[in-house]
């Protein structure tokens, strides 16, 4: 009897915890966002070394963020594995809202599609908050090239084209652009942007691709000449530089090689949650980030750390454009894997 008695008695407290943790769970849940991010600490994951470009945005980010949440952001840099594990941790994340992340995502969704080792994330199912800053790739040639007209690189013979830092953005657009114009060229990578721009000031190289603000830079300092924009638009940080569009009117499956840079992969500091954040809490980060992208001092601190333009992609835009890019991995990846085996030096 007093077993029986003992054992309805532990029955009675482990439902008893049940009912108030599903009702604490339930109470949680049912908070206004407001109320919920008010006080809390978000545990904000930085895949990129401190001090990098994205590293220094997203901690002006995290800054007005809090702001504008009453949340704590504690940065974490895990940069372990080209940014990879620090995604992959992000990916693995409780889905409350509680751990959010920024990187550049051009290189770690060109990681994702060429199936590069230690990749576990999944781009297209991440909570994607708001796009910051937006960047596209630029064509430069050393300050003395011969190179003029598009005419003048197509008649060339033997041209090497410069990459640096693996098989990433830098690579696939050098070898994307070979393609499309049917160039006699090879591209050699280099271990860095600087080993790169040193070969192509002594005339190792005839071209090469970066950021627009990078290529900015490098042309100012005379280590090189700007060519063309990889973009549907001019850019707003070299205006007078044109598109390759303007430049040359390309086959329709040339065109497509470099439409995915044009418009489908740019250089992008997006902010993002794992997949699966509530409905409600990830539309008040939306909310939330869109005010920090209007705040005037905002503005001011980022133009301090980066020379690329602020974005006007939000949330449920980049969900779009990463869920269209991730639908065509396939075809991407097996496009690439070809230009590289034909060109790679």
């Amino acid at each position: 009897m007093q077993l029986k008695r003992g054992l309805s008695f532990i029955m009675v407290m482990t439902m008893a915890g049940l009912i108030v943790v599903g009702s604490s769970e339930a109470g949680a849940a049912a908070q206004k966002p407001a109320d919920f991010y008010r006080g809390k600490r978000i545990d904000f994951i930085i895949p990129n070394a401190p001090g990098d470009t994205s590293d220094l945005i997203a901690r002006v980010v995290v800054k007005y963020l809090d702001k504008y949440t009453g949340a704590t952001s504690v940065i974490r840099n895990v940069r372990e594995a080209g940014g990879a594990q620090g995604l992959n941790e992000l990916y693995r994340a409780k889905p409350d809202g509680l751990t959010l992340g920024q990187t550049n995502t051009v290189r770690s969704t060109l990681a994702e599609i060429m199936d590069q080792p230690g990749v576990e994330y999944q781009t297209a199912k991440l909570s994607w908050i708001a796009n910051i800053t937006e960047d596209y790739m630029t064509f430069s040639v050393a300050p003395k090239s011969p190179f003029k007209t598009i005419a003048d690189l197509k008649a060339a013979k033997n041209l090497i084209l410069a990459a640096s830092g693996g098989v990433g953005h830098s690579t696939l657009t050098c070898l994307a652009l070979i393609e499309a114009l049917g160039l006699d060229a090879k591209v050699i990578i280099y271990k860095s942007s600087g080993e790169r721009s040193l070969a192509v000031a002594q005339g190792e190289v005839q071209g090469f691709f970066g950021s627009t603000s990078a290529s900015q830079q490098g042309a100012q300092r005379g280590q090189s000449r700007l060519f063309f924009v990889l973009a549907a638009k001019r850019s707003s940080v070299i205006p007078d530089v044109p598109t390759l569009r303007e430049l040359v009117q390309l086959p329709k499956d040339k065109a497509a090689i470099m439409k995915l840079w044009e418009e489908d992969i740019f250089v992008m500091n997006s902010l993002f949650g794992p997949p699966g954040i509530p409905k409600e809490r990830l539309s008040y980060l939306r909310e939330m980030a869109a005010k920090v992208m209007k705040d005037p001092e905002f503005k001011k601190t980022i133009e301090k750390v980066s020379d690329s333009p602020l974005s006007v992609m939000s949330g449920s835009e980049l969900e779009k454009q990463f869920g269209s890019l991730l639908d065509r991995k396939a075809e991407i990846k097996q496009t690439y894997q070809r230009l590289q085996d034909k060109y790679l030096k």
